[in-house]
Protein backbone atom coordinates (compact mmCIF):
# COMPACT_ATOMS: atom_id res chain seq x y z
CA UNK A 1 0.00 0.00 0.00
CA UNK A 2 1.48 3.33 -0.87
CA UNK A 3 1.64 6.12 1.32
CA UNK A 4 -1.22 8.33 -0.88
CA UNK A 5 -3.46 5.34 -0.24
CA UNK A 6 -2.68 5.13 3.40
CA UNK A 7 -3.17 8.93 3.66
CA UNK A 8 -7.05 8.75 2.43
CA UNK A 9 -7.58 5.99 4.32
CA UNK A 10 -6.32 7.10 7.47
CA UNK A 11 -7.92 10.62 6.51
CA UNK A 12 -11.14 9.02 6.39
CA UNK A 13 -11.20 6.89 9.42
CA UNK A 14 -10.28 10.04 11.32
CA UNK A 15 -12.96 11.96 9.54
CA UNK A 16 -16.29 9.25 10.69
CA UNK A 17 -14.53 8.53 13.90
CA UNK A 18 -14.81 12.23 15.23
CA UNK A 19 -18.66 12.86 13.78
CA UNK A 20 -19.12 9.75 14.86
CA UNK A 21 -18.06 10.89 18.56
CA UNK A 22 -19.27 14.31 18.02
CA UNK A 23 -22.93 13.14 17.53
CA UNK A 24 -22.67 10.84 20.11
CA UNK A 25 -21.35 13.16 22.95
CA UNK A 26 -23.56 15.69 21.76
CA UNK A 27 -26.74 14.30 21.16
CA UNK A 28 -26.66 11.90 24.55
CA UNK A 29 -26.29 14.94 26.29
CA UNK A 30 -29.14 16.85 24.60
CA UNK A 31 -31.33 13.87 25.06
CA UNK A 32 -31.41 15.65 28.24
CA UNK A 33 -33.54 18.03 26.78
CA UNK A 34 -36.35 15.19 26.88
CA UNK A 35 -36.69 14.18 30.32
CA UNK A 36 -39.59 14.67 32.30
CA UNK A 37 -40.20 18.47 34.01
CA UNK A 38 -36.67 19.51 32.73
CA UNK A 39 -38.62 22.27 31.07
CA UNK A 40 -39.29 23.53 34.88
CA UNK A 41 -35.79 23.46 36.27
CA UNK A 42 -34.49 27.10 35.44
CA UNK A 43 -31.51 27.12 33.40
CA UNK A 44 -31.52 23.70 33.03
CA UNK A 45 -32.54 23.44 28.96
CA UNK A 46 -29.41 26.19 28.93
CA UNK A 47 -26.85 24.32 30.95
CA UNK A 48 -27.89 21.03 28.83
CA UNK A 49 -27.49 22.55 25.45
CA UNK A 50 -24.08 24.45 26.28
CA UNK A 51 -22.82 21.83 27.62
CA UNK A 52 -23.47 19.89 24.33
CA UNK A 53 -22.20 22.29 22.27
CA UNK A 54 -18.39 21.25 23.40
CA UNK A 55 -18.78 17.41 22.37
CA UNK A 56 -16.89 18.38 18.73
CA UNK A 57 -14.08 19.92 20.85
CA UNK A 58 -13.66 16.39 22.93
CA UNK A 59 -14.42 14.46 19.89
CA UNK A 60 -11.16 16.46 18.62
CA UNK A 61 -9.23 15.05 21.64
CA UNK A 62 -10.59 11.43 21.76
CA UNK A 63 -10.06 10.94 17.98
CA UNK A 64 -6.53 12.37 18.11
CA UNK A 65 -5.63 9.90 20.87
CA UNK A 66 -7.70 6.94 18.92
CA UNK A 67 -5.38 7.50 15.73
CA UNK A 68 -1.57 7.89 16.94
CA UNK A 69 0.64 9.53 14.63
CA UNK A 70 1.64 7.19 11.90
CA UNK A 71 5.74 8.41 12.73
CA UNK A 72 7.51 9.45 15.83
CA UNK A 73 9.06 12.04 14.16
CA UNK A 74 4.67 13.84 13.80
CA UNK A 75 4.58 17.01 15.84
CA UNK A 76 1.03 17.94 17.00
CA UNK A 77 -0.32 20.46 14.91
CA UNK A 78 0.58 24.57 16.05
CA UNK A 79 -0.69 27.15 16.21
CA UNK A 80 1.95 29.53 18.02
CA UNK A 81 1.43 32.53 15.61
CA UNK A 82 -1.80 34.04 15.73
CA UNK A 83 -3.58 35.28 12.71
CA UNK A 84 -2.74 38.67 10.92
CA UNK A 85 -5.24 41.46 12.20
CA UNK A 86 -6.68 42.21 9.35
CA UNK A 87 -7.87 38.73 8.77
CA UNK A 88 -9.44 39.23 12.81
CA UNK A 89 -11.10 42.41 10.83
CA UNK A 90 -11.92 40.85 7.70
CA UNK A 91 -14.15 37.88 9.59
CA UNK A 92 -15.83 40.73 11.93
CA UNK A 93 -16.95 42.79 8.35
CA UNK A 94 -18.30 39.49 6.65
CA UNK A 95 -20.27 38.68 9.27
CA UNK A 96 -21.42 42.08 9.53
CA UNK A 97 -22.21 42.98 6.23
CA UNK A 98 -24.06 38.70 6.35
CA UNK A 99 -26.18 39.54 9.32
CA UNK A 100 -26.71 43.20 9.03
CA UNK A 101 -27.90 42.83 5.18
CA UNK A 102 -30.32 40.24 6.49
CA UNK A 103 -32.06 42.52 8.68
CA UNK A 104 -31.87 45.31 5.96
CA UNK A 105 -33.28 43.36 3.28
CA UNK A 106 -36.22 42.35 5.96
CA UNK A 107 -36.89 46.00 6.98
CA UNK A 108 -36.54 47.02 3.25
CA UNK A 109 -39.97 44.71 2.31
CA UNK A 110 -41.83 45.33 4.96
CA UNK A 111 -41.79 42.04 6.98
CA UNK A 112 -39.93 43.75 10.02
CA UNK A 113 -39.41 47.50 11.94
CA UNK A 114 -36.55 48.48 14.08
CA UNK A 115 -37.08 48.45 17.55
CA UNK A 116 -33.49 49.58 19.20
CA UNK A 117 -33.50 50.26 22.87
CA UNK A 118 -30.95 51.43 25.49
CA UNK A 119 -31.81 49.30 28.21
CA UNK A 120 -32.25 45.28 27.44
CA UNK A 121 -33.74 44.74 30.60
CA UNK A 122 -35.95 48.26 31.71
CA UNK A 123 -33.79 49.45 34.18
CA UNK A 124 -30.71 52.03 34.93
CA UNK A 125 -27.52 50.69 36.83
CA UNK A 126 -27.46 54.06 37.81
CA UNK A 127 -30.14 55.23 40.67
CA UNK A 128 -30.41 58.73 40.45
CA UNK A 129 -33.75 59.48 42.54
CA UNK A 130 -31.85 61.43 44.99
CA UNK A 131 -30.59 63.49 42.89
CA UNK A 132 -33.62 65.60 42.16
CA UNK A 133 -32.43 69.11 42.58
CA UNK A 134 -29.97 68.72 39.76
CA UNK A 135 -30.91 70.67 36.51
CA UNK A 136 -33.03 68.19 34.31
CA UNK A 137 -30.75 68.47 31.38
CA UNK A 138 -27.77 66.73 34.06
CA UNK A 139 -30.33 64.56 35.29
CA UNK A 140 -30.85 63.27 31.72
CA UNK A 141 -27.24 63.00 30.68
CA UNK A 142 -26.55 61.19 34.40
CA UNK A 143 -29.62 58.41 33.58
CA UNK A 144 -28.57 57.80 30.10
CA UNK A 145 -24.60 57.33 31.39
CA UNK A 146 -26.44 54.95 33.53
CA UNK A 147 -28.61 52.94 30.54
CA UNK A 148 -24.98 53.16 28.38
CA UNK A 149 -22.94 51.28 30.83
CA UNK A 150 -26.06 48.42 31.61
CA UNK A 151 -26.09 47.83 27.41
CA UNK A 152 -22.65 47.73 27.08
CA UNK A 153 -21.79 45.64 30.09
CA UNK A 154 -25.31 43.24 28.95
CA UNK A 155 -23.52 42.94 25.51
CA UNK A 156 -20.14 42.24 26.78
CA UNK A 157 -21.97 39.53 28.77
CA UNK A 158 -24.47 38.13 25.46
CA UNK A 159 -20.63 38.24 23.40
CA UNK A 160 -19.19 35.94 25.65
CA UNK A 161 -22.33 33.57 25.82
CA UNK A 162 -21.86 33.76 22.27
CA UNK A 163 -18.07 32.75 22.45
CA UNK A 164 -19.48 29.70 24.37
CA UNK A 165 -21.75 28.67 21.80
CA UNK A 166 -19.74 28.48 18.92
CA UNK A 167 -16.24 28.00 20.07
CA UNK A 168 -16.17 24.05 20.87
CA UNK A 169 -18.14 22.99 17.59
CA UNK A 170 -14.93 25.61 15.42
CA UNK A 171 -12.47 23.53 17.51
CA UNK A 172 -14.18 20.90 16.33
CA UNK A 173 -15.27 21.16 13.03
CA UNK A 174 -13.03 23.92 11.03
CA UNK A 175 -10.17 23.24 13.15
CA UNK A 176 -10.13 19.12 13.06
CA UNK A 177 -12.48 18.06 10.48
CA UNK A 178 -12.16 20.59 7.24
CA UNK A 179 -8.03 20.18 7.30
CA UNK A 180 -8.82 15.89 7.93
CA UNK A 181 -11.32 16.43 4.86
CA UNK A 182 -8.97 18.09 2.42
CA UNK A 183 -6.87 14.87 2.89
CA UNK A 184 -9.38 12.93 1.04
CA UNK A 185 -8.72 15.09 -1.91
CA UNK A 186 -11.61 16.97 -2.16
CA UNK A 187 -11.38 20.44 -3.53
CA UNK A 188 -11.39 23.29 -0.31
CA UNK A 189 -14.51 24.47 -1.26
CA UNK A 190 -16.47 21.12 -1.22
CA UNK A 191 -14.69 20.33 1.70
CA UNK A 192 -15.59 23.31 3.21
CA UNK A 193 -19.70 22.56 2.31
CA UNK A 194 -19.17 19.11 3.46
CA UNK A 195 -18.10 20.10 6.36
CA UNK A 196 -20.95 22.99 6.54
CA UNK A 197 -23.74 20.01 6.00
CA UNK A 198 -22.15 17.93 9.14
CA UNK A 199 -22.13 20.51 11.06
CA UNK A 200 -25.70 21.18 10.55
CA UNK A 201 -26.49 17.78 11.21
CA UNK A 202 -24.73 17.92 14.30
CA UNK A 203 -27.49 20.35 15.58
CA UNK A 204 -30.49 18.58 14.63
CA UNK A 205 -31.86 17.76 18.05
CA UNK A 206 -31.38 21.81 19.21
CA UNK A 207 -34.48 22.01 16.55
CA UNK A 208 -36.27 19.31 17.70
CA UNK A 209 -36.89 20.88 21.51
CA UNK A 210 -37.29 24.70 19.68
CA UNK A 211 -39.38 25.60 22.47
CA UNK A 212 -36.56 24.97 25.12
CA UNK A 213 -33.44 25.92 23.09
CA UNK A 214 -34.95 28.70 21.04
CA UNK A 215 -34.21 27.34 17.60
CA UNK A 216 -37.18 27.36 15.77
CA UNK A 217 -40.01 26.69 18.43
CA UNK A 218 -43.11 24.76 17.01
CA UNK A 219 -40.98 23.67 13.67
CA UNK A 220 -38.85 20.47 14.18
CA UNK A 221 -39.09 19.63 11.17
CA UNK A 222 -38.96 22.64 8.79
CA UNK A 223 -36.45 24.25 11.86
CA UNK A 224 -34.12 20.89 10.96
CA UNK A 225 -34.45 22.02 7.31
CA UNK A 226 -33.57 25.43 8.16
CA UNK A 227 -30.43 24.47 10.61
CA UNK A 228 -28.96 22.37 7.92
CA UNK A 229 -28.96 25.15 4.41
CA UNK A 230 -28.12 27.53 7.14
CA UNK A 231 -25.13 25.88 8.87
CA UNK A 232 -24.35 24.72 5.05
CA UNK A 233 -24.04 28.42 3.98
CA UNK A 234 -22.10 29.39 6.98
CA UNK A 235 -19.90 26.58 6.90
CA UNK A 236 -18.86 27.76 3.48
CA UNK A 237 -18.03 30.74 4.48
CA UNK A 238 -16.27 29.98 7.63
CA UNK A 239 -14.27 27.26 6.03
CA UNK A 240 -12.81 30.14 4.00
CA UNK A 241 -12.16 32.46 6.25
CA UNK A 242 -10.25 29.07 7.89
CA UNK A 243 -8.10 27.82 4.99
CA UNK A 244 -7.44 31.60 3.73
CA UNK A 245 -5.56 32.35 7.11
CA UNK A 246 -4.63 28.99 7.89
CA UNK A 247 -6.15 29.50 11.55
CA UNK A 248 -8.65 29.17 13.46
CA UNK A 249 -9.34 33.03 15.15
CA UNK A 250 -10.79 34.64 12.76
CA UNK A 251 -13.52 31.85 11.84
CA UNK A 252 -14.38 31.47 15.58
CA UNK A 253 -14.55 35.38 15.70
CA UNK A 254 -17.13 35.45 12.88
CA UNK A 255 -19.03 32.31 14.11
CA UNK A 256 -19.28 34.46 16.93
CA UNK A 257 -20.99 37.64 15.70
CA UNK A 258 -23.24 35.73 13.78
CA UNK A 259 -24.06 34.07 17.29
CA UNK A 260 -24.59 37.13 18.86
CA UNK A 261 -26.31 38.86 16.01
CA UNK A 262 -28.76 36.85 16.77
CA UNK A 263 -29.71 37.21 20.24
CA UNK A 264 -28.68 40.61 20.76
CA UNK A 265 -28.35 42.98 17.99
CA UNK A 266 -31.49 45.46 17.96
CA UNK A 267 -34.52 44.10 18.77
CA UNK A 268 -36.94 43.23 15.45
CA UNK A 269 -40.89 43.28 15.51
CA UNK A 270 -41.88 41.35 12.88
CA UNK A 271 -44.23 37.91 12.38
CA UNK A 272 -43.57 34.78 12.74
CA UNK A 273 -42.27 33.49 9.22
CA UNK A 274 -39.33 31.59 9.33
CA UNK A 275 -38.66 32.35 5.34
CA UNK A 276 -38.18 36.24 6.01
CA UNK A 277 -37.22 36.02 9.83
CA UNK A 278 -34.20 38.60 9.88
CA UNK A 279 -31.30 36.81 12.13
CA UNK A 280 -28.12 34.55 11.92
CA UNK A 281 -30.13 31.63 11.62
CA UNK A 282 -33.21 32.65 8.95
CA UNK A 283 -33.44 31.52 5.49
CA UNK A 284 -33.00 35.22 4.79
CA UNK A 285 -29.73 35.65 6.42
CA UNK A 286 -28.31 32.02 5.07
CA UNK A 287 -29.12 32.98 1.32
CA UNK A 288 -26.94 36.08 2.25
CA UNK A 289 -24.39 34.22 3.28
CA UNK A 290 -24.57 31.64 0.36
CA UNK A 291 -24.27 34.11 -2.16
CA UNK A 292 -20.81 36.04 -0.72
CA UNK A 293 -19.24 32.83 0.41
CA UNK A 294 -19.85 31.68 -3.53
CA UNK A 295 -18.25 34.93 -4.53
CA UNK A 296 -15.52 34.28 -2.30
CA UNK A 297 -14.51 31.58 -3.03
CA UNK A 298 -14.74 32.30 -6.86
CA UNK A 299 -12.79 35.57 -6.51
CA UNK A 300 -10.05 34.54 -4.18
CA UNK A 301 -10.18 31.01 -3.65
CA UNK A 302 -7.32 29.63 -1.61
CA UNK A 303 -4.96 27.17 -3.69
CA UNK A 304 -6.15 23.56 -3.42
CA UNK A 305 -2.12 22.78 -3.36
CA UNK A 306 -1.68 25.48 -0.78
CA UNK A 307 -3.97 24.11 1.66
CA UNK A 308 -2.61 20.36 1.65
CA UNK A 309 0.82 21.75 1.63
CA UNK A 310 -0.22 23.64 5.20
CA UNK A 311 -1.83 20.90 5.93
CA UNK A 312 1.13 18.18 5.48
CA UNK A 313 3.57 20.94 7.38
CA UNK A 314 1.15 20.64 10.86
CA UNK A 315 1.14 16.70 10.45
CA UNK A 316 4.53 16.38 9.72
CA UNK A 317 6.76 14.32 7.12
Amino acid sequence: MDHGTYDVRDARQRGLAFVGFSLLLSWTIWAGLWAPGVHRVPGAPTAIMLLGLWGPAVATKLTSALFRPRYATEQAPSEDEPARPRDYLLAVVLAAACCLGALGLAVAIGKATWAWTWQPTGYSLVFVGSFNYLPFELYDVVNNIGLAAQTIVAELGCMLFAMALVAGAEIGFRGYLLPTVLRLDFRPWLAAIVVGAAWGVWWLPLAWRGNLTGFYPGEPLFGSAMLVASSTAWGSLLGWLFLRSRRLGPSMLAATFAAWSAWSLPQVSTGYNLLLFAEARSLSCASIVAILSALLWWLAAPARERCRAEQEKREGP
